[in-house]
């Protein structure tokens, strides 16, 4: 194989791409004279200097060229950095080796540039085993515009329309071509479901864009699998960085809690053309084969599994939220009915202890805080992914921790959960001595884990396989910092969560800050931004400049927002407000509406 003038499309803009083909492969019994591979390095880093860097020639004969003069991997590399790892440029891929010689005519297709010479069930490989495998997607156009109508978003009762033209709702690529980098070989697997996918994620596919692609094999061929795998998404990396999900569910996967597997590949497709090639995240989807394969971590096989955003104390009822070929919904909508019914305070664990695996959720919720997800079951009631075992009781799994290690939030995510089960665990003594317990061991193994490792890891293998794309080099190694910083100060900080949250959901001695993080007053001026400070009796910034913060004394320490003024208590303030607009005390305000 070839890097030849390939395009690497960024992360967040394209670069453009080159005249020539970005992998060439003419497979013949015959063999032939062989090519010589030509790469004329740029003016980039050091990452590749050898144009037979990773594959071998297919016929014999033909000698690789010489390395120019840096530049990313084989190829034709653009302006790059000044050393190290170049990112700028265009990317040949990871120099894969040299073109084959020419002779015969055995091929069984070419798309892409990849010639198809290995019949599918003959490539025998881990879709996860090997980094820097290449897969093209040819689509044709009117599958391209259904694909990008499908829109992101959750919405319950299922992801397909209950009617669409035709009675088929799925959205193919005609051929799905795999390069398998360890065994140099091509196959093509026909016509394949691919969707478009994601939340805040979402793009449409375009010369332009990047989306997330969801695959699924056996809609059209039954029994059919990709490297043993049928169920698979390529992930852009839009908002965590090609870093974080696979990252952080490496870190779960290393501290002995189950989480999907994932690897880094090259895609291509017909829309953003031959010779550009995207490195993408691969990431296992929870299905069927990740139960088969986790049950040890599990704590047994999976009778039901949901994905859903919300708070499991209210029922989930008869909507479609089933990620197996079939669910039955029944012990879900039994915990949210167990939870309205349980003790509050003292107790409230051992009246779910049949439903739920409360050595697990302990894990769940202190490897929730040590890698800072904030969006998920514990902080914000959102991307629950739940299995049911077979003995009846229920396990939560990481999902969608593309935001996390401080991703989009000034302070680290606090312990203290704010749904349902998290508060009501923190009201139970025992069940909260029980979570600090599981903390406690969790963070040992953390430290000595010393997840810098696996970040270093992967800047390494992106790095080897020239994946990596402007400005990746300082996310790498503002992600490894947070990582430092973390093992530093995970033990201190436990320390503060030891005694169960006060009203505001912080510990006593700390208040709630306007960015949702637990700290002193002072640390909460700090989070206000350069000129800004906090005034507690607001809970909010003000710029002194312009506003002079109230102090309420002892006598009447509530600041009453209707009238601007410290009255004896909050009752007392609802007083001022008219019938119309009666007191909401959520909003601490007078308003027809109160969503308390």
């Amino acid at each position: 194989m070839r890097g030849g003038g390939a395009a690497v499309l960024g992360v967040l803009w394209v670069l453009g791409c080159g005249s020539e083909r970005s992998i060439i492969r003419q497979n013949s019994d015959a063999g032939g004279e062989g090519g010589a591979s030509a790469a004329g390095a740029g003016s980039g880093g050091d990452a590749g200097r050898d144009a037979v860097s990773a594959g071998a020639p297919s016929a014999t004969g033909g000698a690789p060229a010489e390395a120019g003069a840096g530049g990313e991997s084989s190829g034709i590399s653009g302006e790059g950095g000044g050393g190290g790892n170049a990112e700028g440029g265009m990317s040949g891929g990871g120099g894969d080796g040299a073109v084959s010689g020419a002779g015969g005519d055995a091929s069984l297709g070419e798309f892409g540039g990849l010639v198809v010479d290995t019949l599918p069930q003959d490539q025998d490989f881990d879709l996860f085993e090997t980094a820097g495998n290449r897969v093209w997607l040819e689509i044709a156009e009117a599958q391209v515009t259904q694909m990008n109508q499908r829109g992101g978003g959750w919405f319950p009762g299922g992801r397909d329309d209950l009617y669409t033209p035709g009675g088929g709702s799925g959205t193919y690529a005609d051929h799905f071509v795999v390069w398998d980098r360890k065994s140099d070989t091509v196959a093509d697997y026909g016509k394949l479901e691919v969707r478009l996918v994601g939340e805040s994620t979402f793009r449409e596919l375009s010369k332009t864009t990047i989306p997330n692609f969801r695959i699924d094999t056996d809609e059209f061929q039954e029994n059919l699998r990709v490297g043993s795998f049928e169920h698979f998404r390529f992930n852009n990396g839009q908002i965590g960085t090609i870093f974080r999900e696979w990252v952080v569910h490496h870190v779960y996967r290393a501290l002995d809690y189950p989480a999907l597997r994932s690897n880094y590949a090259f895609i291509g497709n017909s829309v953003w053309g031959e010779g550009v090639w995207v490195p993408m995240i691969l990431m296992e989807v929870y299905k069927r084969r990740f139960c088969e394969d986790n049950q040890e971590l599990l704590g047994g096989d999976c009778v039901n599994m949901w994905e859903f955003p919300g708070d499991v104390a209210y029922p989930v009822g008869e909507n479609d939220v089933c990620q197996l070929s079939q669910c039955d919904n029944t012990r879900l909508n039994e915990l949210s009915e167990a939870i309205s019914v349980a003790p509050q305070g003292e107790g409230f664990k051992e009246a779910t202890a049949d439903l739920i695996d409360w050595p697990l959720y302990h894990q769940f919720q202190c490897l929730s805080w040590i890698l800072s997800t904030p969006d998920d079951p514990i902080h914000g009631g959102n991307n629950n992914v739940i299995v049911e075992r077979p003995d009846g009781k229920l396990v939560w799994l990481p999902y969608s921790v593309d935001i996390s290690t401080g991703l989009f939030w000034s302070g680290n995510v606090p312990l203290y959960g704010t749904t349902t089960i998290p508060t009501r665990c923190q009201e139970d003594p025992q069940c909260w001595a029980d979570t600090i317990a599981a903390c406690e061991g969790l963070i040992e193994k953390f430290v000595e884990l010393d997840a810098v490792k696996i970040v270093d890891e992967a800047k390494s293998t992106l790095a080897e396989l020239g994946m990596l794309r402007p400005g990746d080099n300082e996310r790498a190694a503002e992600l490894r910092q947070w990582f430092v910083d973390r093992r530093a100060g995970i033990e201190e900080e436990l320390e503060y969560y030891r005694v169960p949250p006060g009203p505001d959901g912080c510990p006593e001695d700390l208040v709630m800050c306007p960015d949702q993080t637990c700290r002193t007053l002072e640390g909460c001026s700090e989070s206000c931004g350069d000129g800004l400070q906090y005034c507690e009796v607001w809970s909010n910034c003000y710029d002194p400049m312009w506003e002079v913060c109230p102090v309420c004394e002892d006598a009447t320490p509530f600041f009453c927002r209707p009238n601007g003024s410290c009255t004896a208590s909050e009752e007392e303030c609802a007083m001022y407000c008219p019938v119309e607009y009666p007191y909401c005390y959520a909003s601490q305000e007078c308003s027809s509406y109160c969503w308390e």
